[in-house]
């Protein structure tokens, strides 16, 4: 199954969907950082093809589209029939997670295909009896 994604149909199109995401947002996307988000998703890419092994660190400041892309790249994924790839994302906030999958159904993945896993423990009752 694997051989069913490539850099044509994954890490390309992906690279397309991010650039026109965030510039939907507001910024502006110049040729150093179009490149250094095409070697993100042509990692993502590799790694989910087992070409690539291991942790990998992008050094990219704050807001330049590291989330973003992984958004982008799960839902062109998510485009290709039979990839056979299972995803998983870890994020130390919950909220970060929630916005993910918020922005993953914004961009047409079907909220039947993600499941978001926390441990964090919170009263679902009734907040007028909320146990001590």
């Amino acid at each position: 199954m694997k051989d069913t994604i490539t850099h044509t149909n994954l890490s390309q199109p992906a690279h397309n969907l991010l650039v026109d995401f965030l510039e939907s947002h507001g910024n502006i996307v110049g040729l150093d950082h179009s490149e250094a988000l095409r070697w993100l998703l042509m990692h993502m890419t590799a790694q989910a093809r087992g070409e690539l092994v291991g942790r990998y660190a992008a050094g990219m400041d704050t807001g330049l589209g590291k989330t973003s892309a992984i958004a982008c790249w799960i839902a062109t994924l998510m485009g290709i029939p039979d990839h056979g790839i299972a995803v998983s994302v870890a994020a130390q906030r919950i909220e970060s997670l929630c916005e993910l999958k918020r922005t993953l159904v914004d961009l047409g993945v079907s909220p039947d295909d993600i499941g978001l896993v926390h441990s964090y423990k919170h009263w679902t009752g009734d907040p007028n009896e909320i146990p001590e």
